[in-house]
C-alpha cells in the first residue's frame, strides 16, 4: 500500500516582461477574487501571464512581479476549490531554461524570479 501523494499542478509563464520583484506581500482573498482568467496564449508586452494546468485546471491569469506560489494556491482555492493539501505546484528547477527540469515549489517562491529575464511562448 503506497501513501497518497499529492497530484502535481504545472505552470508556465507567458509573455512576461522582466520586472524585478519587490518584497512579496501575500495576496488576500479579496485580491485573488479580482484576478480573472484570460484567453490562453494571450500576449501583451506590458503584462505577465501565468498558465496553470493539471487535473481539473487549465487557466491563464494575469500576474504581477511579486506574486508567489502561495498566492497562486490561494487563487486556485478561491476560484477552483482546490485544497492546497491535495496538490503540489511544480515549476522550473532553479531559473527557467530549456531542459532544466522541474521541481515542487515552496509557497514563498516568487514566480518572476524563477522565470529569469524573459520567457515568451
Amino acid at each position: 500500500f503506497a501513501p497518497h501523494l499529492p497530484s502535481p499542478l504545472w505552470w508556465s509563464y507567458l509573455s512576461a516582461p522582466h520586472r524585478l520583484a519587490a518584497t512579496a506581500m501575500p495576496l488576500s482573498k479579496d485580491d485573488v477574487s479580482g484576478i480573472e482568467t484570460v484567453a490562453h496564449y494571450t500576449h501583451d508586452e506590458d503584462q505577465a501571464y501565468l498558465m496553470l494546468y493539471g487535473e481539473g485546471v487549465f487557466e491563464t491569469i494575469p500576474i504581477e512581479a511579486d506574486y508567489t506560489v502561495g498566492d497562486m494556491k490561494l487563487w486556485l482555492n478561491f476560484h477552483k476549490g482546490k485544497d492546497p493539501a491535495e496538490y503540489d505546484l511544480v515549476g522550473p528547477k532553479g531559473c527557467w531554461k530549456m531542459g532544466a527540469g522541474s521541481e515542487v515549489l515552496g509557497d514563498e517562491v516568487v514566480i518572476s524570479e524563477g522565470m529569469g529575464e524573459r520567457f515568451e511562448n
